[in-house]
């Protein structure tokens, strides 16, 4: 515990220090910051775009919906019972009300929601889902760099965060999977063979 302590104070100070040398980009990491903490909304609004093609799409889009609410439910739940307080510079940009620091919520909430975005987004007939997946990765980096730069948590709340955010959001791309009626057609043959093959043995 006193290792991973040193770590994240030993990380803290460092990022601090080159935010402090580089005033006129905490305005920017601050914008980088909202967009990590509130976008997650409207990305999971893009899961109407399946769910209106009913059928096994709004199947696959509520199975993502449901990865996402318990993601949310789990990450409230840890911060409430780990809590754990922001680094010292965290309320000079956030107020006294900054809230828990373990785990980062833009870090957990931004990669859940994009991953599940573009998955939505690919059950429609989008396009370039790949470059969409690269261009999330690189924001997620960037949105979480933005939170040690700003001392808005330490190391180990962010990496957590994003342990946590791409773990629910690959669970929604599972659960969605499981819901594919290719899946589904090809287990029926499958089952349709294997009692075809039982019949021809008892003739």
């Amino acid at each position: 515990m006193d290792f991973l302590q040193g770590i994240d104070w030993g990380a803290y100070a460092a990022m601090r220090f080159q935010a402090n040398r580089l005033p006129t980009l905490v305005s920017v990491l601050h914008i980088l910051h909202l967009i990590g903490l509130w976008t997650w909304i409207p990305l999971l609004g893009l899961l109407a775009l399946p769910w209106r093609n009913g059928g096994f799409a709004r199947r696959q889009a509520s199975g993502m919906l449901v990865a996402a609410l318990i993601g949310l439910i789990c990450m409230e739940a840890v911060r409430w019972t780990a809590d754990r307080r922001r680094p010292p510079d965290a309320e000079i940009l956030l107020g006294p009300q900054m809230g828990k620091a373990f785990p980062n919520v833009p870090a957990f909430a931004f990669p859940m929601a994009g991953i599940i975005a573009v998955s939505a987004w690919s059950l429609v007939g989008g396009k370039r889902a790949a470059i969409a997946y690269l261009l999330l990765a690189l924001l997620t980096c960037i949105i979480a760099t933005a939170e040690l730069f700003l001392g808005l948590g330490f190391v180990s709340d962010v990496i957590t965060g994003l342990a946590g955010g791409v773990g629910f959001g690959m669970l929604g791309r599972y659960l969605a999977g499981r819901m594919d009626p290719g899946r589904s057609n090809d287990a029926s043959v499958a089952l349709t063979i294997r009692e075809a093959g039982h019949c021809t043995r008892e003739t």
